[in-house]
């Protein structure tokens, strides 16, 4: 029988779920959740560690008084009170190795839910979502799994004579292919177009440069953005379209620089300019008048449109840098290997007339470095791009039910329904989730602290559950928590996913305590007037739960 949970004032409730707010009474629980909690947390079945039974030592049934007491100070913070808060705490096993997921389990398998407040609450998750989507890609397609973006060379023939002059040799067609890349860089490309321009195949040749359509179909035909997303995300880099094509993440970066008072302030583009660029920031005379630089991509036709108008001022010798994102990544890879290859002395032809194409033949491909590698960038970088290409590149398999849960459409829709499916296999508590995107920058992303932790109780029994680990940010080391819970317990200790937009506040992960008990912690925060003092005290709770320890 799994251990009894306790509420945050540490009452035993073996049957009956309740928890105590700060300064406020105790109150029941969704009979569902009621239903959850009671089973608690099954064994985890790690093939890879076996322990005798009488070796296993029994697990604990709640967090030492102290650690409670410390985590209810917290609470208490009076920028928390008009938020909502929620927090589970879930003890995995024994571990004494902070670098490795592995854990030793307790006697009988126990993973008990040690400390809930408002953990079976839903919360927008923001970038926790990410988790999910983490460990759907690892279950669908392994950690060894590489992405190939392929050149195919077809020969072809016009729909109409007279498109191309008569005893002249017809163009063939170059077709890049891919099956959803996120980490092609500029780098790549140019690799790619010099095996292109080696290959005797092209010799002689002119050619007529193609992208394929990627299989995100649907998005491409007019869904490029998840629902939920807004239309100021999708200037920015983090809210690129998703076309199943990536270059350099889709963004470029533009710096403007202010100079002397009254005269045009600098700009300077990093990346390859996908679009025409007005800059119409003056210098301010000083920083006390300068407004910023204000960033506009559109026009009266469109607010998506192919144009960047920047205005505003810029106090002298400022910076504003912003990342800015590509709106048509199909046609800027096209345009951009069509570069590559004539300056590598390839004939390019770009007749404006329609085409059939027969067989092609592989000329040169790229390999991506393996998903547990990419991972590393998506979950310590918090790369949106990533996790939406990711989602619909694992959508793998047909969803064996239609789930309500799913608020998606399309390849994603598919995605989500099969992971709905992988999740309940594993006695996930799925009722409570709902999924619109793959990164969390959707507003209607809704998970609960417990489906968190139970998901990362869950990989901490996969196969490819080490490179989830190990694609986490550690805190006050790498990625997304390199300067949070610095000179702390949990600093080199804690491995968790940020979550962070206007008005949420999330951080989720593992934590081993002194006396090296592994924990699934997850402290959501939504609607905290003050966001950087949210994620202070939840940096805090993390490194309470670092320091604590059960024996004396």
């Amino acid at each position: 029988m799994c251990a009894p949970c306790t509420t945050s004032s540490g009452a035993r409730l073996p049957l009956t779920i309740s928890h105590k707010r700060p300064g406020k009474s105790l109150f029941p629980l969704e009979r569902q959740t009621e239903s959850v909690l009671s089973r608690v947390f099954p064994a985890l079945a790690l093939s890879l560690l076996v322990v005798p039974a009488s070796a296993q030592s029994p697990a604990p049934s709640r967090l030492p008084a102290s650690a409670q007491a410390k985590i209810e100070a917290i609470l208490r913070d009076p920028n928390l009170q008009s938020a909502h808060v929620g927090i589970a705490v879930v003890a995995l096993g024994r571990s004494s190795n902070t670098a490795s997921i592995r854990v030793a389990p307790f006697a009988h398998g126990l993973q008990p839910l040690l400390y809930s407040h408002d953990g079976d609450k839903r919360f927008i998750p923001a970038s926790n979502f990410k988790l999910f989507t983490a460990a759907w890609a690892l279950e669908s397609l392994g950690a060894s799994y590489a992405f190939q973006t392929r050149a195919v060379l077809s020969p072809l023939r016009f729909g109409r004579e007279g498109v191309w002059p008569l005893g002249t040799p017809l163009p063939l067609a170059l077709t890049l292919d891919g099956d959803g890349d996120p980490s092609l860089t500029g780098d790549d490309l140019k690799a790619l177009a010099d095996r292109v321009a080696a290959s005797p195949l092209v010799k002689g040749q002119s050619l007529i440069v193609r992208v394929a359509p990627s299989r995100f179909g649907a998005e491409e035909n007019g869904r490029r953005y998840p629902d939920g997303w807004t239309i100021d995300d999708t200037i920015w880099y983090y809210g690129a379209p998703i076309t199943g094509w990536a270059l350099d993440r889709n963004q470029i970066d533009v710096t403007i620089t202010g100079t002397k008072p009254g005269m045009l302030a600098d700009m300077k583009v990093e990346g390859e300019m996908p679009f025409s660029i007005f800059n119409g920031v003056l210098t301010a005379p000083d920083a006390q008048s300068s407004t910023g630089a204000h960033f506009d991509r559109g026009d009266r036709s469109s607010p998506l449109g192919p144009s960047l108008s920047i205005g505003g001022t810029v106090a002298p010798g400022s910076t504003d840098a912003e990342g800015v994102a590509v709106p048509d990544p199909n046609e800027w890879i096209r345009a951009r290997f069509i570069t590559l290859l004539q300056a590598r002395g390839v004939s390019v032809a770009n007749p404006n007339a329609p085409f059939v194409m027969s067989e092609g033949q592989l000329v040169a491909s790229h390999t991506s470095a393996p998903l547990g590698t990419i991972l590393q960038r998506f979950l310590k970088s918090s790369d949106n791009l990533y996790g939406e290409m990711l989602l619909r590149a694992a959508a793998t398999r047909t969803p064996q039910k239609k789930w309500p849960q799913v608020a998606s459409t399309g390849l994603a829709a598919r995605s989500h329904g099969a992971m709905l499916d992988w999740l309940s296999s594993k006695n996930m508590p799925v009722a409570s989730l709902r999924m619109s995107d793959g990164c969390g920058l959707s507003r209607y992303d809704i998970v609960t602290p417990i489906a968190i932790t139970r998901l990362l109780a869950l990989e901490a029994g996969q196969k490819d559950g080490a490179a989830f680990y190990s694609a986490l940010p550690i805190a006050g080391i790498d990625g997304t928590l390199k300067n949070r819970m610095k000179n702390t317990p949990a600093q080199g200790n804690a491995r968790a996913k940020t979550g962070t937009f206007s008005i949420v506040n999330c951080l989720s992960g593992y934590v081993t305590t002194r006396d090296n008990v592994r924990l699934a912690v997850s402290v959501l925060t939504n609607f905290a007037p003050d966001g950087d003092a949210a994620r202070e005290r939840q940096g805090q709770i993390f490194a309470a739960l670092a320091d604590t320890k059960w024996t004396k």
